[in-house]
């Protein structure tokens, strides 16, 4: 544990918060190792719930109080660059993080935030970023009841975009997960099929879910590239692939440019959301996030805390601050 000023607020905008819980995902483990792109020095944490201890003028014309419980979106777009200008603040050039929420105390900005509806639990709001994610790869994904949508991974992204899309009406949703003990977990969140990756006959099996025909989206949530070769052989065509992280340092993957031509697939990478923290915040009661495997510990047990996060057997680990 490391000792740093406490932080306060310095212009109209910015707003301070007294963090109440922050969440801790498998990006967190990435961000400590020093081969990864995530890599940061510093306080770990992308998630926080909090209550207002302080505020700029500005960030009280926006609706904000002392007292009020907030959460938001750690990101901060700059609204100048050419993807800001044309709708894609997640393609921002210059956006900045307001990492490290493992803290007593965070300041941010009145544009990141959002009041939490008192009928919300703190720990749901604390996830409300991995929700604005969750929609924004939704909405990639054509809505009816002929569609098919296989996501590879059974982390929060996967059962969250699944929920998502079964609430919008996506007729089959098909979860590809490690292992069987989260079959139950899949179909709570909406998943009309789960399989083991590691069944030998998993392409068949697939298959045979779309009536040989192929999904017509693929969504891969566990950024490992020998995953990816599974995915990539049971797209439709006309198919779009979507990556919702990122693959392992210097790994690449082959796909024959005669397929890639003939399949007229789409391939598009969501690493951030467009803005989606204020749809997010209205989503949160219809998700049953009460039905994700989660494990909760003090800051002072902040070292359990990483070494279940390690196990990989919650989707979420909560520091209470």
């Amino acid at each position: 544990m490391i000792q740093v000023s406490e932080p306060e607020i310095h212009q109209a905008d910015d707003v301070k918060i007294k963090v109440i819980y922050s969440g801790l995902g498998i990006e967190d483990l990435k961000s400590l190792r020093k081969d990864d792109i995530l890599y940061r020095s510093g306080i770990v944490g992308w998630e926080m719930v909090g209550e207002i201890v302080a505020l700029g003028d500005i960030a009280k014309a926006k609706g904000f109080e002392v007292g009020q419980q907030v959460t938001g979106n750690p990101f901060i777009y700059c609204g100048l660059c050419h993807s800001c200008q044309n709708g894609k603040s997640n393609c921002c050039t210059n956006s900045v993080a307001k990492v490290g929420t493992v803290c007593e105390y965070v300041v941010w900005k009145a544009e990141q935030l959002v009041i939490v509806d008192e009928k919300t639990t703190n720990k749901d709001a604390c996830l409300v970023e991995s929700v604005a994610l969750a929609v924004e790869i939704s909405e990639c994904v054509h809505y009816g009841l002929c569609d098919s949508v296989a996501i590879y991974g059974c982390g929060l992204t996967a059962l969250l975009v699944s929920r998502l899309l079964k609430l919008k009406g996506v007729g089959e949703v098909t979860i590809i997960g490690v292992g069987s003990g989260n079959k139950t977990l899949a179909s709570s969140f909406g998943a009309d099929c789960y399989i083991d990756i590691s069944d030998h006959k998993l392409k068949a099996k697939l298959l045979k879910r779309t009536d040989y025909n192929g999904y017509d989206v693929v969504i891969d949530t566990s950024g490992q590239t020998r995953i990816l070769k599974s995915a990539i052989n049971v797209l439709a065509k006309g198919a779009s692939l979507i990556f919702s992280t990122y693959f392992e340092p210097g790994k690449t993957v082959g796909m024959s440019t005669e397929l890639l031509f003939t399949s007229a697939v789409t391939i598009k990478n969501i690493l951030q959301h467009n803005n989606k923290i204020q749809i997010a915040n209205k989503l949160l009661p219809r998700l049953k996030l009460d039905l994700l495997k989660t494990k909760t510990f003090p800051v002072q047990k902040y070292e359990e805390a990483f070494e279940s996060l390690q196990t990989e057997e919650y989707q979420r680990i909560f520091i209470n601050m």
